[in-house]
């Protein structure tokens, strides 16, 4: 029997993150592994004119920098208009979820833990997601 190469079809773009990032729009589908620096506070995003409509990518903690207590923000662009982002929080602790627009989300630092993400799409005017959690407050709606 033939293989029909489709072995990589549902393989995701992977980039680790130590440092700031600005994402670009090329960026569309990829899993970015967030891992807690002193100095990493930010990922920017494009604008949602850039992105599109379908543009997605996803944002894991892979390591959290014990007792460094570095919060990190996931942004959207300044020149978009204020409070774009629609997410909705869910977290293992048992409490609501809540959805809510902001600016974007916000890794509290001493609070998420190693698998936390946030995954963010655009339809074209507005960024849409959710943010998944293992303690409630380890991921929180930023504004700006």
């Amino acid at each position: 029997m033939a293989k029909l190469g489709r072995y990589a079809a549902n393989r995701f773009k992977t980039e680790a993150l130590a440092a700031n990032k600005t994402v670009d729009v090329s960026d569309c589908g990829t899993m970015f592994m967030y891992s807690e620096t002193a100095s990493f506070t930010s990922i920017q995003l494009p604008t949602v004119a850039e992105a599109g409509a379908g543009w997605w990518c996803r944002v894991v903690v892979t390591s959290m920098n014990g007792g460094a207590d570095v919060d990190c923000s996931i942004k959207q662009s300044t020149s978009d208009s204020n409070n774009i982002v629609k997410v909705r929080f869910l977290d293992g602790s048992g409490g609501s979820v809540t959805q809510t627009a902001g600016d974007g989300v916000t890794i509290i630092g001493n609070t998420a833990v190693v698998g936390d993400y946030v995954e963010l799409w655009c339809d074209g005017t507005t960024w849409h997601g959710v943010a998944v959690c293992s303690a409630a407050g380890g991921l929180v709606k930023y504004d700006a």
